[in-house]
């Protein structure tokens, strides 16, 4: 039952922080890398949000933002499991 609610709460986190986190996450782009940028990617991993940045050529594998620190981040969400 724990990985069914903690998926639902990553998933609150998500919609409701979702835009916030994929702007701060872009933020983070090195100049060198931020002409072929596009785009941020937030997959729910069930006890975390595994980023993937997106370029014209591929993707690379961003953190995994764990569960807890989420739960510390965005209270207003409810996270837990």
């Amino acid at each position: 039952m724990g990985g069914m609610s903690a998926m639902k709460s990553i998933y609150r986190v998500i919609d409701a922080h979702g835009d916030e986190i994929r702007k701060e996450l872009a933020q983070q782009m090195p100049d060198e890398l931020s002409e072929h940028f596009k785009r941020v990617i937030l997959e729910n991993k069930t006890y975390g949000i595994q980023v993937l940045w997106i370029f014209e050529t591929g993707c690379l594998q961003g953190p995994l933002i764990d569960i807890d620190d989420l739960a510390e981040q965005y209270p207003d969400c409810d996270v837990w499991y």
